[in-house]
């Protein structure tokens, strides 16, 4: 997780970029101590960013229109996944928010067969039937994946 705070603000989120505001400031991924830091400065900055910060669109590798919330069910770390979206729904993200493809946090993490993540949006009140622009739902991803929810 890396977030540059100049003119606009670059987060690396693994390998999801991200523009935004303006800093400077590098966080490795390492300790559970560690990532609860990151989890701070992250909280500081959206916060100082303001409102508009947890629901700004990510400009990702081929796909525009993702949120912060897509990514961090994207993370491959089930912790700092937790930690991360568990902080932007305290925030008051749009749990519903879709990128270009008509796709939801839900089922991205769906795809990945990240159940805590999965758990964690149904939980906080994610549309479970939400179909993309292909018609697929979250889970129809889990399933093609070979990703069985019980």
């Amino acid at each position: 997780f890396f977030v540059h705070y100049s003119t606009q603000l670059s987060c690396s989120l693994p390998s999801f970029p991200l523009q935004y505001a303006h800093v400077r400031y590098t966080v490795p991924m390492v300790t559970p101590l560690k990532r609860e830091g990151k989890v701070q400065l992250a909280h500081f900055i959206l916060v100082a960013l303001g409102d508009g910060a947890v629901n700004a669109c990510v400009e990702t590798e081929g796909v525009t229109g993702r949120t912060l919330l897509m990514c961090a069910a994207e993370l491959t770390h089930s912790s700092t996944r937790t930690s991360f979206m568990q902080l932007l729904l305290r925030l008051g993200v749009d749990i519903e928010r879709r990128d270009e493809a008509g796709r939801t946090a839900l089922s991205l993490a769906s795809q990945h067969g990240y159940l805590d993540a999965v758990r964690l949006l149904v939980l906080s009140g994610a549309q479970t039937d939400t179909p993309d622009n292909e018609g697929k739902r979250p889970f129809d991803y889990a399933t093609q994946e070979h990703h069985v929810f019980t």
